[in-house]
């Protein structure tokens, strides 16, 4: 009976406690390799959806650049603008009291001011990343005037292109000299050294019939020349084409 009862009565083992799971060095390994390419993934995906997002911005602000320009035309007998002001790296730009009535430039008298309609955020963005620059050069991106039609202007005006330097107004240019709309160039997103296709390999263009395209532009390419030596490129192509008689053209302009 006693025995009965103490062997009813005898103690229950404890149920063994699970054992505690815990991850191999190789399994971290590999959990970290998976969420780095993850998170390299989503980085490219949202890199190339900005970029996409400032070339569609870029080529809106040509728009509107184009517009203003063709718009002071209009209102100084087909005349475009005739005076200029340039910045550190060598560019020419549209004078911004001559473009104020139309559309302010990103310098329009004191103190400066960012305008971003003439700037290609594209350009912009990819400078501002190599650390040369500053954040607040309003000029920074800024859509190059086909500087090559002053210097014709000089050239009519003065005999030579000392004017230009001056930033005088110059013998006006005509939309009367153009002979080919579609290839005539009116702005172009280029950078110091009149470069072009900077960090993407592509440039772009508005021309005088408001139409814009993307060009190829060899101009950065690891050892190219300087241009207009360089092909293809904006600055050969379309600033420093040749006449048929071999002397300083303007492609889409009257020779």
């Amino acid at each position: 009976m006693v025995s009965d009862i103490q062997r009813v009565m005898k103690p229950i083992a404890p149920y063994p406690s699970p054992l505690r799971a815990g991850f191999t060095l190789v399994e971290l390994l590999v959990a970290v390799t998976i969420v780095a390419i993850l998170a390299g993934l989503a980085f490219k995906g949202s890199h190339r959806m900005i970029l996409q997002g400032d070339k569609i911005k870029s080529v809106a602000n040509m728009r509107q650049c184009s517009a203003a320009i063709m718009a002071y035309a209009g209102e100084h007998n087909n005349c475009l603008p005739n005076q200029w002001e340039g910045d550190s790296l060598g560019r020419g730009f549209i004078k911004g009291a001559l473009m104020k009535p139309y559309l302010p430039t990103p310098i329009d008298g004191a103190p400066k001011t960012f305008a971003p309609t003439w700037v290609c955020p594209m350009l912009r963005r990819i400078l501002l990343a190599t650390g040369s620059y500053r954040e607040n050069d309003p000029n920074l991106g800024r859509f190059v005037f086909n500087w090559m039609l002053w210097q014709r202007a000089g050239r009519e005006a003065a005999g030579s292109v000392a004017a230009i330097n001056s930033g005088t107004p110059l013998a006006p240019v005509r939309l009367s000299t153009v002979v080919k709309p579609s290839d005539a160039l009116l702005l172009a997103n280029l950078t110091g050294g009149m470069r072009g296709g900077y960090g993407t390999g592509l440039a772009h263009i508005a021309f005088i019939d408001g139409s814009i395209r993307t060009y190829r532009d060899n101009s950065y390419k690891a050892g190219a020349p300087t241009p207009p030596d360089v092909s293809p490129s904006v600055c050969r192509d379309y600033y420093n084409a040749k006449s048929p008689d071999g002397t300083p053209g303007y492609r889409g302009y009257d020779w």
